[in-house]
């Protein structure tokens, strides 16, 4: 599990967001709307990807059945896929950081198994000795 939080940092943030997200939407149907209030400030930055991602699925769905909707079984299905896709930008963040990391400990290793004699200041002191 540490290795998924560990490896997946963004995902983990897009997660929590959602859980957030519907802790406030409970708080203020439970009536706790200070307690909501006071949470919907932080989510409502964090929710943006997710909005995005909710914003074109909702107009590919109107655009598609139309503002109707799809009827019952297939409304319900639409909305889980919709809530996973809403994970999509932390995927793809995920996916950019971990090439960055790879990209970074390759340079760091090349630098590290360069030697000394094959850095350019070593080889100038050399010619200087001849």
């Amino acid at each position: 599990m540490r290795y998924a939080f560990h490896r997946r940092p963004f995902l983990l943030i897009g997660l929590l967001t959602l859980c957030l997200f519907f802790l406030v939407a409970g708080l203020d149907r439970a009536g706790q709307s200070n307690a909501a209030q006071a949470l919907a400030i932080p989510m409502r930055v964090l929710i943006v990807p997710v909005y995005l991602v909710w914003l074109l699925m909702s107009m590919a769905l109107v655009a598609v059945f139309g503002p109707g909707g799809l009827p019952g079984p297939f409304g319900v299905v639409v909305s889980g896929v919709s809530f996973a896709l809403a994970l999509t930008p932390y995927f793809f963040a995920d996916y950019v950081f971990h090439r960055w990391r790879q990209a970074a400990a390759r340079k760091v290793a090349a630098n590290d198994s360069s030697g000394p004699r094959s850095s350019p200041l070593d080889s100038s002191r050399d010619e200087k000795r001849s």
